[in-house]
């Protein structure tokens, strides 16, 4: 039961550190950058934390709710 377990928690933090770290670089570098907005250490440190939470928040609801194509209804 445990080697089921491990596999499903790997592909979580996966997936929720992928979301995570992909929406912060585009919104918190990226997106700046093509609006020639000011990148700030404050905007950069702040960021980490809410990214993180949100790429949990992500991988979180893809778990619990996960898509389903009408096929496999």
């Amino acid at each position: 039961m445990k080697n089921q377990e491990q596999p499903n928690q790997f592909t979580f933090w996966k997936t929720a550190l992928f979301f995570g770290g992909f929406m912060y670089v585009f919104m918190i570098i990226l997106f700046p950058l093509m609006t020639r907005d000011e990148i700030t250490t404050r905007s950069l440190l702040l960021g980490i934390p809410i990214w993180a939470i949100a790429g949990v928040l992500y991988a979180y609801l893809m778990k619990k709710f996960p898509y389903k194509s009408k096929s496999q209804k």
